[in-house]
């Protein structure tokens, strides 16, 4: 992501990089110890992304300061893991939407990392969801595409892809 004059992004070797995006020179680094395989997102002046460790991090975006981190839940076996493709943080009115390998979208409070609410879904969610009109959109491994209310993480509806793997 790409916020002021900075870049942020997360590498497979399990560091969070800050580089001035007009001289490529680091800014600060951040390591969680983990692999980072999802986008990151700016907002209020903080950066925000998950690891392969199924946490989820807000860093002041200048100082690369922890704010605090969030867990997300044991990951879920899943045999086509090999893919690494991860959910990435989507931010609306001062809530982090984001999918999880638990099998499950969360809500989480901007400021404070607090859960309000998670919505458990059939597969792993590594999607990255949409919000319109105060609904979450996103699907997960098992073919399946949901409509969440933002405000209370009750689901609106399901739609069954039908063509996920056997």
């Amino acid at each position: 992501v790409i916020a002021g004059n900075l870049l942020y992004f997360g590498s497979s070797r399990g560091v969070f990089y800050t580089l001035d995006k007009k001289t490529g020179q680091i800014n600060w680094t951040f390591d969680p110890g983990y692999a980072i395989n999802s986008s990151a997102a700016a907002h209020h002046g903080n950066v925000f992304f998950s690891d392969n460790q199924q946490s989820l991090y807000s860093l002041n975006a200048v100082t690369g300061k922890l704010n605090w981190k969030t867990g997300l839940g044991p990951a879920k076996n899943y045999d086509w893991a090999f893919d690494y493709t991860y959910s990435s943080p989507a931010i609306v009115k001062g809530q982090i939407l984001i999918g999880s390998k638990d099998g499950c979208i969360y809500n989480i409070n901007e400021a404070t990392g607090k859960v309000k609410w998670k919505f458990k879904t059939g597969g792993i969610v590594r999607s990255s969801p949409a919000v319109a009109d105060n609904i979450v959109y996103a699907g997960d491994t098992e073919g399946n595409f949901y409509a969440v209310g933002l405000n209370n993480g009750k689901q609106k509806w399901c739609f069954d892809i039908e063509c996920h793997p056997i």
